[in-house]
């Protein structure tokens, strides 16, 4: 993909970057981060996460085509298989809110469309002679694939509870698989991410405005020692259910202002973040605060270790974005959460 000029926003943020660069460098924990960054990239971990032979992306979709070299020997995506693929990624920010007005098989759908790519990447595929190599995401999903599997002989998981909760696992891996084995084009790629951006958008603003409307929300959702009324849920049936949809969607946004993408596209990933970091805050969601971050970090890690100045400052000022977080941090930590939630909450389902 061709190049771009920056656009203005992006040149006033690197002039700002520029000093506090310097004096990163310069410090003690600095150095810190640049020699664990050398280190996990030497290392035989980082080649796990990455397909034999793969160079880092260039562009939208540049991994995947390099991962499995099939594009020369694959037909071009149908355009039923272009449908089916904006269909399922996005239909699942609205689909618990359609479950709330039309019947309850309308959740099918999603899967429906998964299976008949599948089955579309599986036709390819033989016809193709079955050209498969090594992606990314395999170890990964081998690991977590093996911990399901232990996980169901260990605790005597009855198989159709396994069955299902695997499938929740490992729906958006079949997908991923499908979009690797069906060539689409890198217009449909950077199509299906621009409309992506802006549902998320959308989504996020709808989580921001119940918060500054203070729209009241299950107290289940919230301990009795929190002052807080509000938890964003977007289109979700809760809060952690879009918080999760925020992480995705949000290191997506994150990880562009990375890549070499047109102009137009990274100016709207920066808005998407402007616009979604306070909606994961408000979510007040533990969880999805610490994928976030987690997220970041990596990519700061692997893209440009001068992103880790923005997440120290985000993590420090995030007190002062939402009180409420603190709390909600605090809390989990103490006897009564504990207490309660080794009776019939999370660390219970953990155990």
């Amino acid at each position: 993909m061709q190049t771009v000029e920056e656009s203005a926003i992006f040149r006033v943020l690197a002039a700002l970057n520029a000093d506090l660069w310097a004096m990163w460098q310069g410090s003690a924990v600095g150095a810190a981060f640049e020699a664990l960054g050398a280190a996990i990239r030497r290392s035989f971990i980082a080649g796990l996460f990455v397909g034999a032979g793969a160079a880092p992306p260039s562009a939208i979709g540049g991994y995947l085509r390099r991962s499995i070299g099939a594009e020369r020997e694959i037909a071009p995506a149908h355009p039923v298989e272009r449908f089916l693929l904006y269909f399922v990624v996005m239909f699942v920010p609205i689909e618990l809110w359609l479950l709330t007005r039309l019947p309850s098989e309308t959740k099918y759908l999603g899967d429906a469309a998964v299976v008949l790519l599948l089955v579309s990447a599986a036709i390819r595929l033989n016809r193709a002679g079955w050209p498969l190599r090594r992606t990314a995401a395999d170890f990964p999903v081998a690991l977590l694939l093996g911990a399901c599997v232990l996980s169901t002989l260990w605790n005597f998981v009855p198989l159709h509870i396994a069955f299902f909760g695997t499938r929740a696992y490992l729906e958006y891996y079949a997908l991923y698989a499908a979009v690797v084995y069906i060539p689409f084009a890198e217009a449909d790629r950077r199509h299906l991410i621009l409309w992506l951006l802006v549902l998320a958008g959308a989504i996020a603003l709808l989580g921001d405005a119940q918060k500054f409307l203070n729209v009241a929300t299950p107290r289940q959702w919230l301990s009795a020692a929190e002052a807080a009324t509000t938890r964003a849920f977007g289109t979700m049936d809760n809060p952690n259910t879009f918080g999760g949809f925020l992480v995705l969607t949000l290191s997506l946004m994150t990880a562009m202002l990375f890549t070499k993408v047109r102009g137009g596209l990274r100016t709207l990933a920066l808005l998407g973040l402007v616009i979604g970091l306070p909606a994961l805050l408000f979510t007040l969601s533990r969880e999805a605060l610490l994928a976030f971050g987690a997220a970041a970090l990596i990519i700061a890690v692997v893209a440009d270790r001068r992103f880790l100045l923005v997440l120290v400052a985000g993590v420090l000022l995030l007190p002062i974005a939402d009180p409420h977080l603190v709390s909600r941090f605090t809390f989990a930590l103490s006897s009564n959460y504990l207490a309660a939630s080794s009776s019939y909450g999370r660390l219970l389902f953990w155990e």
